[in-house]
């Protein structure tokens, strides 16, 4: 083994892949609906597989060099197929039955999946795949270990090639890059809409304020302070600034909720936007009512008063 490679194992798809396989298989003494068998997805691995990538034992063990009609799901299929506990318990793939022998962790198998899907480990051996991934946990830097990892390979078959290779990482950031555009695109449009609103607001706030100042003008001539004309008119454009906010969270609580149901990775509560975005919009509001009355307050009355 190479210097700082800690495990290396086979699998037929890597997280991230893309080329997971999902398969339907029989099941006996499990819990299934009539009419609709169950469907999982089925990985051909090697024993260390598991080690490779952390994946945690649950229950029972693990698979060996010399398991053949074994098997080992991951908790989700155990818990959606055999709740009191599936060890011992048979399924059929094709036209073999495999011993149930251990529960392992869960595993997402794309960056799409909202939690991981029913999985099925059979040995590889037993189940060849006509192409399989190698995964190698090592310390320190993965990259490094590039060019040893094809010199191996070549020294084991000079006519096999090695392609793709990279981080569990990079598979995950190449996967989502739609994705990740797809949210940079919302995002500039978000912020877009979000400054038009800050500019709506202390355009509509400023507007309205100005247009007090024939009343702010009465008020100074009769004897009025300016901190106490300018907490009359904030006290006045908060309950309709607030108000609107208000009404604002509530239906976007309710269109959230919507969105989170159809459109993965929406939360429907998110407590950063939730805050960050009315404290934005009441700042605009803010500076919207205080700079057009604080010109107001400080103009001369008798000039404020003839202001039509």
């Amino acid at each position: 083994m190479l210097p700082g490679v800690q495990a290396v194992a086979a699998v037929s798809a890597l997280p991230y892949g893309r080329h997971a396989r999902f398969s339907e298989f029989g099941l006996l003494g499990a819990n299934s609906q009539p009419g609709r068998p169950p469907v999982a997805q089925i990985q051909a691995v090697s024993p260390d597989y598991f080690r490779a990538l952390h994946i945690p034992l649950r229950a029972g063990r693990l698979l060996g060099d010399r398991d053949r009609l074994s098997a080992v799901l991951s908790e989700e299929a155990a818990r959606g197929w055999w709740p009191s506990g599936p060890i011992g318990q048979q399924i059929r793939l094709g036209a073999r039955w495999l011993t149930i022998v251990g529960v392992v962790g869960g595993v997402k198998a794309s960056v799409m999946d909202r939690a991981p899907r029913p999985t099925v480990y059979v040995p590889y051996a037993e189940f060849p795949e006509p192409g399989m991934d190698i995964a190698i946990r090592c310390a320190g830097d993965p990259l490094a270990l590039a060019a040893p990892v094809r010199s191996a390979v070549k020294a084991v078959d000079p006519e096999q090639p090695v392609a793709d290779l990279m981080t569990l990482e990079r598979m995950r950031r190449n996967e989502a890059i739609g994705l990740t555009y797809a949210a940079a695109l919302m995002s500039v449009f978000g912020f877009i809409a979000l400054a038009l609103s800050c500019i709506g607001v202390y355009g509509m706030t400023a507007y309205l304020v100005s247009e007090r100042t024939h009343e702010i003008g009465v008020r100074m001539a009769l004897g009025a302070a300016g901190p106490s004309v300018l907490g009359m008119i904030f006290r006045q454009g908060a309950r309709a600034v607030l108000a609107g906010i208000a009404l604002g969270l509530l239906l976007a609580l309710a269109l959230a909720r919507v969105l989170a149901a159809i459109i993965w990775g929406v939360r429907a509560t998110d407590p950063g936007a939730f805050t960050a975005i009315p404290l934005l919009l009441i700042s605009a509001a803010a500076l919207a009512i205080y700079l057009p009355a604080r010109r107001a307050v400080r103009i001369d009355p008798l000039t404020a008063l003839r202001h039509e």
